[in-house]
Order: C-alpha cells, then structure tokens, then sequence
C-alpha cells in the first residue's frame, strides 16, 4: 500500500486530439509514486473522448468523465468535486509537463511547509523572489501585477492543498470565459500563509492549440470584459477614489483588446461585417464610452493602446488589419518556442 499523500491532477479536456495522447503520457511519466488523473471531456465532438477511455482502459491512476460542453471552468470544477487527492493540480490537454514536476513540488511543499507552489513554464515571472514568499506579500505583488503589468497567474504552474480549497470551497467561476485562473488563486491566496516560487525550474511546456477552452472562439466575448472588470474592482477597487482604480481601468484596456482579438479570429460564424457591428455595438455603450475618458494607455503596450484607440475612434476596420498583423506574429512566435522547447528543453 503507497502511504504518500494522493494528488490529483485535473485535466480539462476539448477538441484535443491532436496533443492529448503527448500530454496523457506526460502525466503518466511522472516519478511521483501516488497520483490520480482525472481527464474531464467537455463535450468534444473530435475523438478526445475515446483516446482518454482507451488510456483509462490502459493505466487505473486515469479516470474519465464526460460532461456536456459547459466552458473551461465548469471543466475543471467537475474535476476539482471528484478529486480525492491531499493536492491538487491542474494540467491543460493540448500541453505536457516534466517527469519530475509533481515530486518537486510535493518535496518542495512538505520542506518549507508551504501552502502552495509555483514554476515556471518558459519565462519567469520577474517581479517575484525565488523561495518562500509569505502569503500576505505574495497577495499583494500578485495585485499589483495584476492591474499595472496584465500578469495572469496560471494553475497549471501550481501544486495546491485540497484542505484549503475544501474548507473555503474555493472554485473557478464559469461566467468568467477566460482567464478564470486569476479569480482562483485570488480566493485561495486569502487563506494561504505563504507559497513557494521555484523560479529556476521550468517544467511546463505550454503550447498554442487554436481550438483549445482557452483558445476557441467564444459568441459572447465582449461580456467577458465587463465582468471581469467588475469582478476586479469588486476585489481591489471598491471606492472610486481607490488607488488601485487606474490599474483597473488600465487591466479592463487590456481585456477589450483580448475580447477583440478573440471575436475577430476566423472561427467566428459570423460575416466580418456583421462582426464588427456587434464591436461597434459593445464600443458605444454608455459604460463602455465612460471607460473610454479615463487614463488608460499609460499602463498599457503600445499594440494594445493602438488596438483600443483604433477602436474608440471607430477605426473598426483597421483595428481588424492590425488584430490579424498581431495574430500572425503570435502564431509565429509560438512556432518559434515549440521548436526551442522542442530542442532544448525537453529532450
């Protein structure tokens, strides 16, 4: 009987065929001695379903459900109510991670007795130390990297408790389509006495599946930024005159730059002219139009205070022309890195 404490790992799975069995075997590489995967299919309609049965029907540690399609974070908390592990992490299908990731983390976790840790994928975070962070610092440099530097936290670079995330029943919130990593780990770090940044190790290999849960095209994403907005203000701005309130406003610049990309790419039904109505439409809203009379652009890249200017000033069209120049460089300097990762790292 293995008397190491469990981790689960929840994977959620959509339209991945093409990288799943990679990510699969990674997982089942790993030195950790007691772990549990727990595939979720989120209703794909390639054949992701069958090639996680037939690994299933191969390894006991693997274990299925599928789910109508329901969005990444429902994904995940169906994953996250059926884990039965002491720790908990999170893969995503399309990606593979190192043999010896969960055994560092969990080696890493028990020494410095830490409530959570972290790595890297292919470039650190820079503003964070490497070791013990305490959890009260950890919040707020993650806050102010949140509003001022567009930094996302990841969960598929963490090892967390399961007490913790039981205890405060902690969950990803499905209304928030994209970037529902962030609102996890802001919940959890407000009941975790510190974290531990293996800034120097570099286990994740991220690559860019086009029609991934965090990367297929979503009808509503111009609700996206409003509620992400409101739900960042809730947390860090709820006075008008809070000081974080223009790295709010400047985070919500960034999120109309997202929304925009995503509702332009060309998995969109709909005819590009009836898309950039529905832009026009989300740009001249009251609330919208109010956002646009703040300073923003200070804290912002320049291709993104370019793509919302275009935008307030009804350049549609060209804001499309630039979106697409950005989207090509994108792809190809993720085609870049999966030929690095390819040839240096993971050999």
């Amino acid at each position: 009987m293995n008397t190491m404490p469990l981790i689960s790992v929840v994977v959620p799975v959509f339209k991945a065929e093409k990288y799943l069995p990679a990510c699969i075997e990674s997982l089942l590489a790993q030195t950790y001695p007691n772990m549990e995967f727990i595939l979720v299919d989120d209703g794909s309609p390639d054949s992701s379903l069958k090639i996680c049965q037939e690994y299933a029907a191969k390894d006991s540690r693997i274990r299925v459900i599928h789910q109508e399609n329901a969005g990444c974070a429902t994904a995940r908390n169906t994953g996250l109510a059926a884990a039965q592990g002491e720790y908990i992490g999170f893969v995503d299908s399309d990606d593979t991670i190192k043999p010896q990731t969960y055994q560092t983390a969990w080696q890493t976790l028990t020494q410095y007795q830490a409530d959570w840790v972290m790595w890297n994928n292919l470039t650190p975070v820079a503003h964070l130390p490497n070791g013990l962070i305490q959890g009260e610092t950890y919040y707020q440099m993650l806050g102010e990297s949140i509003l001022t530097r567009g930094y996302g936290p990841s969960v598929c670079l963490e090892l967390f408790k399961a007490d913790i995330i039981r205890a405060h029943r902690i969950a990803f919130r499905p209304e928030i389509k994209r970037g529902d990593d962030l609102f996890f780990v802001l919940h959890y770090g407000r009941y975790a006495t510190n974290i531990y940044y293996l800034k120097d190790k570099f286990f994740y290999n991220y690559l860019y599946n086009p029609v991934s849960l965090s990367h297929s095209f979503h009808s509503d994403a111009f609700d996206y930024p409003v509620k992400y907005y409101q739900a960042l203000k809730d947390i860090f701005a709820p006075l008008e005159n809070s000081p974080y309130l223009p790295y709010v406003q400047a985070r919500f610049a960034r999120d109309i730059c997202d929304a925009f990309m995503v509702f332009m790419r060309p998995a969109n039904p709909l005819p590009l002219r009836k898309r950039l109505q529905k832009v026009r439409a989300f740009m001249e809203q009251e609330s919208t139009q109010k956002f646009l009379q703040t300073n923003y652009s200070r804290y912002l890249r320049k291709q993104q205070a370019l793509l919302v200017w275009l935008l307030s000033k009804k350049c549609y069209w060209t804001a499309w022309l630039v979106s697409r120049l950005v989207i090509g460089m994108m792809r190809l300097k993720n085609l870049t890195k999966e030929k690095w990762l390819t040839a240096k790292h993971y050999k």
